[in-house]
């Protein structure tokens, strides 16, 4: 870490290029070897968001189609899908589509499969991932500091193991964030950076819908920036080529689905969420920004505590406002909220888990118009998606999936905050004990890697049961009131008549099923949701209960 933060800062002298190239060499390979290991080395799956991925990248890598086979036992039940089991999917037709949103994600994804089987989904991931990490070093001299601020101080190692697209869109939109630098730096047109930032725009666009959102903030940033300072009028010439570009998305990509897929795809089954309220609002702005842990104990807590006490260090060190001794244990006891809190699940919260890049940004400078337009994108894309994001931020993952292409534009700001709080003595200490907090989240997230098995063993032993029963008496109907379990059930086989249904949407399924004829019913339930229905559980899987129900 000393060897890396010992570099001198990019706006006192720009490192030999070619020198920096060959010592990033070395740290490309180390890089390369973390994320495939993690890549590789993961079973299971984190999200359940992630099996539609898996099953569209799976149907096209083996029969070229964009559709699945139907469930002839559910649709006699329920012919117009009301309740597919593969929630969450979507419709083209009459057929259906794991997974048609953006559909050039699944097409990459399973070209790669064809070419290395189930781990070949991950190396797009993977190269996207190395790919963000240069580009913010070329962004800043090819600074060695820069490429390892993307690759271990954000939420990276674990968003490569996820089929999200969030890794992939990171690659694009770190491509936008060198051509806005290119852009910035020559002070004119320069069309290897309109070029860049286009293409990083498009890109992101197409893997993730926060691109759209990227995009504006971009075009937003250029009109600012160039509103406040005479001197960089010129970025106002250039700011509709992000929202061309993103607008060029929004309108094309319904004509590529149609063209790809042969319809447009529409979502299948029950819609959740509690629409656009200030209490939404303020609680996604909570769940993406602050939230330290997705179980909220004490222990969790720690890591906000942790993350303030770091910041009031930072800022303390750069006003010299209180002594060395007492600014060094301030710094000693944020780490230890995060390290004490090592094993407490993913928190969702971007700013907690790049803790590094968070306390950097008091010694922040904003003299060029570079670091202006950055602050700009990081404020304003953070605040569109806080206003457009689903009532629940994204569900529970490791650093607000839905802000983390912004990332790179964070990490680039950060940079040079970095660097110059190295140089200072006081600095220093509250770097390095900033670096040990980033550590921690680091180590959270393999070790939630290493337990993702738990899962896989609950959901295999839940559908050997549903098949057991099943078997005996082929007319039981399956309802699952969890969309994730429903998913992950669907990923291991369980097909015959079986439905995703929520809690709040019974009496709508039981109605079908009266029409139908059905009168055996499996109810499988998570956790406390079928605690209100008047049976035993026959079988329980962690807290996963298996009920059956003979209707009169």
């Amino acid at each position: 870490m000393s060897v890396l933060l010992a570099e001198p800062p990019a706006e006192v002298t720009t490192p030999e290029p070619s020198r920096s190239i060959r010592n990033l060499c070395g740290d490309v390979l180390v890089m390369s070897v973390l994320l495939l290991a993690a890549a590789f080395t993961t079973t299971g799956w984190f999200s359940a968001d992630e099996v539609v991925m898996r099953q569209q990248s799976t149907a096209l890598a083996s029969t070229g189609s964009w559709v699945v086979p139907g469930n002839t036992a559910a649709d006699a039940i329920d012919p117009d899908r009301q309740f597919v089991l593969l929630a969450r999917s979507d419709s083209a037709g009459t057929e259906i589509v794991p997974y048609g949103k953006h559909p050039a994600l699944p097409a990459t994804l399973s070209v790669f499969e064809r070419m290395a089987g189930n781990p070949g989904r991950y190396l797009p991931a993977v190269l996207a991932a190395l790919a963000a990490a240069l580009f913010v070093s070329a962004s800043s001299g090819w600074s060695r500091l820069g490429f390892w601020l993307v690759g271990l101080s954000s939420p990276l190692l674990f968003h490569v193991t996820v089929l999200w697209g969030h890794a992939h869109a990171l690659g694009f939109s770190t491509l936008a964030l060198y051509g806005v630098h290119r852009v910035c730096r020559r002070r004119a047109p320069d069309a290897v950076g309109a070029v860049s930032l286009v293409a990083g725009i498009v890109g992101a666009s197409l893997m993730r819908s926060e691109g759209l959102l990227l995009g504006a903030a971009v075009g937003l940033a250029f009109i600012v920036i160039a509103a406040v300072s005479k001197a960089n009028r010129y970025l106002a010439a250039l700011s509709p080529l992000p929202f061309a570009a993103a607008i060029g998305v929004y309108l094309g990509e319904p004509v590529l689905r149609e063209w790809l897929i042969g319809g447009s795809p529409s979502p299948l089954g029950p819609s959740t969420g509690d629409g656009l309220t200030l209490a939404s609002r303020l609680s996604v702005a909570r769940i993406m920004l602050i939230q330290p842990s997705l179980s909220g104990s004490a222990l969790g807590s720690l890591r906000l505590v942790g993350l303030i006490l770091l910041v009031i260090a930072s800022g303390a060190a750069l006003r010299r406002a209180i002594s060395a001794d007492r600014l060094r244990l301030l710094a000693l006891l944020g780490a230890a909220g995060f390290v004490l809190a090592f094993a407490e699940g993913p928190s969702p919260a971007l700013l907690v888990t790049v803790p590094l890049l968070v306390v950097a940004l008091p010694w922040a400078t904003f003299t060029t118009a570079f670091n202006q337009v950055l602050g700009v994108v990081t404020v304003s894309f953070t605040l569109a998606v806080i206003l457009t994001s689903y009532d629940n931020a994204g569900g529970g993952d490791w650093g607000a999936r839905y802000l983390f292409i912004v990332v790179p534009f964070l990490a680039a700001m950060a940079l040079p905050a970095v660097q110059r709080a190295w140089l200072d003595p006081r600095g220093r200490s509250v770097v390095v004990s900033a670096a040990v907090a980033a550590a921690a989240m680091q180590g959270g997230v393999v070790l939630d890697l290493m337990q993702r098995d738990q899962t896989v063993a609950t959901v295999d032993d839940v559908a050997e049961t549903i098949r057991r029963h099943t078997s005996r008496q082929s007319d039981w109907v399956v309802a699952v009131s969890d969309e994730r379990l429903a998913r992950f059930l669907y990923d291991r086989g369980l097909r015959g008549a079986s439905f995703f249904v929520p809690l709040d949407q019974e009496e709508e399924f039981l109605d079908l099923l009266d029409l139908a004829g059905a009168d055996r019913i499996i109810w499988v339930d998570l956790g406390s949701d079928g605690d209100e229905r008047d049976v035993e559980p026959s079988e329980t899987h962690g807290s996963v209960s298996i009920r059956t129900v003979v209707r009169r």
